[in-house]
């Protein structure tokens, strides 16, 4: 998992607060122990700050995954909650602020790496999976005007995931 700022310059981040998942000891990987867990990354998102940071699926339900990756303020504990801003990955449909923004995405599954570029300022989400080309997910700095956000993975189905 790592994250870049403006500068260009990568700097590794790791999970550090989680919600019924393990995180292993170098911060790197998580697994969940439970349905309806997160966790988050070391990397705070605020205004001026632009972010690059990518998931690695290790391990999840083929076609039938329980997980979804983005970003989300602290308080938010669950994929389809106000403060989140997803993508599911067994439909690759958007969750922004708890609503249902239907399918933006391919599906994503196992041994996908799904990578994020977070333009504060400008509002932009962008998504990519593997080497595909990034997709604008959300253009709208209105959005998240006054919040701190943070890479984040949450569960929601099954006790297969395994993301670093």
């Amino acid at each position: 998992l790592g994250s870049a700022v403006h500068s260009g310059t990568p700097v590794q981040h790791t999970f550090s607060k989680s919600d019924q998942m393990s995180i292993s000891e170098d911060g790197t990987v998580v697994n969940n122990i439970r349905e309806n867990s997160w966790a988050r990354v070391d990397c705070e998102i605020t205004v001026g700050v632009s972010v690059e940071f990518s998931f690695e699926v290790l391990d999840d339900r083929e076609n039938d995954e329980g997980t979804c990756y983005g970003i989300s303020t602290s308080d938010c504990t669950k994929y389809d909650s106000r403060g989140s801003f997803v993508l599911r990955g067994y439909s690759g449909h958007l969750y922004c602020d708890s609503s249902d923004k239907g399918e933006k995405f391919p599906k994503i599954h196992p041994r996908n790496r799904v990578s994020f570029r977070f333009d504060y300022s400008e509002g932009r989400l962008e998504a990519w999976l593997d080497d595909q080309e990034p997709r604008v997910l959300i253009n709208d700095p209105g959005l998240f005007a006054g919040r701190i956000l943070y890479p984040t993975v949450f569960n929601y189905h099954g006790t297969r995931t395994k993301v670093k």
